[in-house]
C-alpha cells in the first residue's frame, strides 16, 4: 500500500464515546453503565450497533479517497484489521457479514465496490459468512453526495431490497466505508430487517459524524 506508517499512525480511533446503539457520539453521559443515547431510547436505530475504525478527516479520508476513487485496494486490508479488532464490541457475534451494494451502472463505472473490497477482508479475518448478494440495489440513485440533508433519505427510498433466503433468522452485520449522515445505513438495514434477518449491525470504516451529538429528541406537539 503506498501509504508510509507516519501517516497510518495519523489515522487514529474515535476519541469520543459512542452510542452502542447507533454509534452517535454522546453529549453526555447517561445513566450509570448505560451507552444509549437518548435519541435511540425514544426512537432506535434500525440497526442495533454499531463500530467505525476512524473519523472522516485527515489521514482517514485520504486513505478512504485511495481505496474508492484511485483503486488501491490494499487499503481495504487496513481498514479491515481495524474493524476486526472492534467487531467483539457488538452486540453478539455476527452469522453473516454482506457490504452496501454500488448501483450497477455506479459499479461498472467504477470497476469494484470498496465496501465489498473492506466486507470480504474482514469476514475472512473473524471467520464468518461472506454473502455480498444478501444486499441488492433495487434501482440507481443519485450521489449521497450530491444532495441537501432532507433529501438523501427520500434519495434512498425504496432503494436496497435483500434476499429472505439468506438473511431471515441470523444476525447480519453490514459494512459500509463511509456513514455521513446515516441514510444510507438506515435504508440498508431497513431492507434487511423486511427480509427477516434476526438483528442488524453496522460497521463502517469511518464516520463524518463523530463530532456531533445524536439527534435532539423532538417534543412531542399536544
Amino acid at each position: 500500500m503506498p501509504v508510509c506508517a507516519t501517516c497510518l499512525n495519523e489515522i487514529r480511533p474515535p476519541a469520543s464515546e459512542a452510542c452502542g446503539r447507533c454509534g452517535h457520539a454522546l453529549a453526555a453521559p447517561l445513566d450509570e453503565g448505560s451507552r444509549i443515547c437518548l435519541h435511540c431510547l425514544a426512537h432506535p436505530a434500525e440497526y442495533d450497533g454499531a463500530v467505525c475504525a476512524a473519523a472522516y478527516e485527515g489521514r482517514g479520508r485520504e486513505l478512504i479517497h485511495l481505496l474508492k476513487f484511485r483503486g488501491v485496494r490494499t487499503a481495504a486490508e487496513y481498514w479491515a484489521q481495524r474493524l476486526a479488532a472492534l467487531t467483539s464490541e457488538l452486540p453478539e457475534t455476527p452469522e453473516l457479514v454482506t457490504p452496501v451494494p454500488l448501483g450497477k451502472k455506479r459499479q461498472r463505472e467504477r470497476g469494484f465496490n470498496q465496501s465489498s473490497e473492506i466486507a470480504r477482508r474482514l469476514a475472512k479475518k473473524i471467520d464468518c459468512r461472506y454473502e455480498p448478494h444478501a444486499l441488492e440495489r433495487q434501482r440507481e440513485t443519485r450521489p449521497q453526495s450530491e444532495l441537501p440533508l432532507a433529501d438523501r433519505q427520500r434519495n434512498l427510498q425504496h432503494a436496497f431490497a435483500a434476499d429472505r433466503q439468506r438473511v431471515a433468522g441470523r444476525s447480519v452485520l453490514l459494512v459500509d466505508d463511509v456513514l455521513t449522515t446515516g441514510a444510507t445505513a438506515r435504508a440498508a438495514a431497513q431492507a434487511l430487517c423486511a427480509a427477516g434477518a434476526r438483528r442488524v449491525m453496522l460497521a463502517t470504516a469511518a464516520r463524518a459524524d463523530l463530532h456531533q451529538a445524536a439527534p435532539r429528541v423532538k417534543e412531542a406537539v399536544a
